[in-house]
């Protein structure tokens, strides 16, 4: 979890969009719909991967349909 912050931090997408994932599925954290959102926007800063960017967007869109936007 650490490395995949200082990671994210540091603008790396993919680190970005697996603590996205983590924080969907409460693995080794708690649910966090705001920690997506912030991961998500985040993203965005960062034009190099769209691909990741993409799928941030994916899984917000998905967790709203499901009910699940707000807290967790």
């Amino acid at each position: 979890l650490v490395v995949y912050e200082q990671s994210a931090n540091q603008g790396n997408s993919t680190a970005q969009c697996n603590l996205g994932v983590m924080y969907a599925e409460g693995q080794g954290v708690k649910q966090d719909y705001a920690k997506i959102e912030e991961l998500e926007e985040r993203s965005r800063v960062n034009p190099s991967d769209f691909s990741i960017k993409d799928d941030l967007a994916t899984l917000k869109a998905a967790m709203k349909i499901l009910g699940l936007s707000g807290e967790l």
